[in-house]
């Protein structure tokens, strides 16, 4: 498992750097009426913005670049050819906010984005239909591909070597809606240590992830993903395949999977027995319900439950922003459970949970890294709140008193041993 540590250590490391972009913006198609044309008038970290509209070309971006869609109306890059919409040959590439869509019947060989061989790449936020495969990843390393919505491809995410030499390894696949594909979600051939985590995988035709046996992958780390109602073939369902060189948890926790159903007599949201997927996978710390993740701030609140969680919201109820509040909907018609997990990071402190404004008891775990609140409740419909307090300004506070304080204490030991000599 130390590689999967380390795997992730580097995830985390490489989600906080900021992207290098210049103060220079390309706006299309105010600037130029082509994104390709942007991208060739453009210079290495630039910024393109394209606006609004349905854009029908193919981009090819072989140089370090940011390209965003507008928020308020998010462009469509649309083509109706048997060939790759996005390619991308350089590292250091962003493509974030746009819908790529291929509207081709019979077949194609083709995909939405294509990452050849590159590195430090980001596709994030995009909508990504109709391709032979959503995103495909040829080569390369440390590239991200995270909170996509990719449906209705033949394969959600490829990864492959680069010209039958080069493998993908250490990449990031997080936080993607990847549904409803006619064959595998996710496939990873001749790629190792890479990282699949917190991605719903429901509805695809074959496997939800599958690694296949001929291709020599290993040591890549799948946890707190949701397989959901995969492949199903004569009444039984076929969510995932991977040879057993392959890790299916992280930190004592793994996936959640339809199918099944576990023992949880300690409250953690945790099954305390494991579950064999098929003969090479084990998953020895399955979820007791789906995992969902909410942004706060810099970092994310996350969830496991049985019940359906909608309008999950973060805000404060005074001017200095101290008193805090993570709010969602409950909707069950069973009895049900929820964990919130929430990260040291974002420097809060337990006060209470309150479900219909009624103080509510809850377990409370807490170590160095998050605390962890598990409730039990009846079915029904109901309002979560839970009310924290911002304590970073506090020990900021505090760290710097004690920082004086030790100061005053060396020097004035420094001067008195100075009069004790004299």
């Amino acid at each position: 498992m130390c590689i999967g540590a380390i795997l992730f250590i580097i995830f985390c490391f490489f989600s906080a750097i900021p992207i290098s972009k210049s103060h220079n913006e390309i706006v299309v198609p105010e600037n130029y009426a082509r994104i390709q044309d942007a991208i060739d008038n453009a210079s290495p970290h630039d910024v393109i913005c394209v606006n609004g509209g349905i854009y029908e070309e193919h981009l090819v971006i072989d140089k370090p670049l940011y390209i965003y869609g507008s928020e308020a109306n998010t462009p469509m890059i649309k083509i109706c050819e048997d060939s790759d919409i996005i390619k991308i040959t350089a590292s250091n590439v962003t493509i974030s906010n746009l819908k790529i869509v291929k509207n081709l019947a019979g077949s194609s060989k083709s995909a939405g984005v294509v990452l050849s061989n590159v590195s430090f790449c980001s596709i994030s936020n995009n909508t990504i239909i109709g391709n032979f495969v959503g995103v495909l990843i040829e080569g390369g390393a440390f590239n991200l591909v995270q909170d996509n919505s990719i449906t209705n491809n033949r394969y959600g995410v490829f990864l492959r070597r680069y010209q039958h030499s080069e493998p993908s390894y250490s990449n990031v696949i997080c936080r993607n809606n990847i549904s409803v594909n006619s064959w595998n979600g996710i496939e990873i051939d001749w790629g190792s240590g890479n990282l699949v985590y917190a991605n719903t995988l429901l509805s695809n035709a074959a496997f939800g992830l599958e690694i296949p046996d001929y291709t020599p992958s290993s040591s890549n780390v799948i946890f707190h993903n949701n397989f959901i109602d995969n492949a199903r073939v004569f009444g039984e369902l076929y969510q995932a395949y991977a040879p057993s060189s392959n890790y299916w948890n992280f930190s004592y926790e793994g996936n959640y999977w339809s199918d099944f159903c576990g023992v949880d007599e300690n409250n953690d949201a945790i099954s305390d027995v494991s579950y064999k997927v098929n003969n090479n996978v084990i998953d020895y710390f399955p979820l007791m319900g789906i995992f969902q993740t909410y942004k706060v701030s810099d970092s994310y609140v996350n969830t496991v439950t049985n019940a359906s969680i909608i309008g999950f919201q973060h805000y404060s109820m005074n001017s200095t922003g101290q008193h805090t509040f993570l709010e969602f909907n409950v909707t069950s018609v069973a009895q049900w459970f929820c964990r919130v997990t929430i990260p040291k990071s974002l420097e809060l402190s337990f006060l209470a949970l309150k479900i219909n404004d009624h103080a509510t008891e809850c377990q409370v775990i807490e170590n160095d890294f998050y605390i962890n609140l598990y409730v039990i409740y009846p079915p029904g419909d109901y309002i979560v709140r839970i009310e924290t307090l911002f304590i970073g300004e506090f020990y900021s506070g505090m760290y710097l008193m004690l920082f004086m304080i030790v100061s005053f204490m060396v020097l004035f030991w420094r001067r008195l041993q100075c009069h004790v000599k004299a």
